[in-house]
């Protein structure tokens, strides 16, 4: 293979990492400062696993396409495998990430949008401008979409999938009293 279908590869393979094993959000911080408390939102995609090799690759891909990224660890307890995450976060960090993944993204393709969207709002406006009810709205928007749980879509499984119990619960209740 050439070099191109290499990064290629890479770039199939960082976009199936996001899509499968990581989260796209904004992330709320507050500081306090001189007795004054105030809050920040920062962009940010992080991966996470309990697999070394997949959070390296991930971080080797990431440093190929020149976007900055951390590796951290969590700590196991109990009978639980340590869990390694790489985070990226930042304006700039993510808006690069997005240069190159955005249109390629299936599941996560509503979160890209609205980070999009807040980078594209934060760049128009000075860099000291405090963060307002927007950047709430758009931070509760993605919220509500990556909340496990989240309300189902038009294309809901059960509407294709036939009832299994509704079909055969009769005869197999019948055939367990035979037994």
């Amino acid at each position: 293979m050439d070099d191109q279908q290499i990064r290629l590869l890479d770039l199939g393979w960082l976009i199936g990492a996001i899509e499968g094993e990581g989260t796209l959000t904004l992330v709320v911080h507050r500081k306090l400062k001189r007795g004054y408390v105030y809050w920040y939102v920062v962009p940010y995609c992080m991966i996470a696993n309990t697999e070394l090799p997949f959070i390296e690759k991930f971080m080797k891909i990431c440093k190929e396409f020149n976007i900055g990224c951390y590796k951290m660890e969590k700590r196991a307890t109990g009978n639980r495998k340590l869990c390694y995450s790489v985070r990226i976060a930042g304006l700039k960090r993510m808006e690069n990430l997005l240069n190159l993944i955005q249109e390629h993204l299936v599941i996560k393709t509503e979160q890209a949008k609205i980070i999009r969207e807040f980078i594209n709002y934060r760049k128009s406006v000075p860099l000291k401008t405090p963060y307002g009810e927007y950047e709430k709205s758009l931070r509760d928007k993605i919220q509500s979409l990556n909340k496990f749980g989240k309300p189902k879509s038009n294309n809901n499984l059960n509407e294709h999938t036939p009832d299994f119990y509704s079909q055969y619960g009769k005869k197999l209740a019948i055939k367990e009293d035979v037994l």
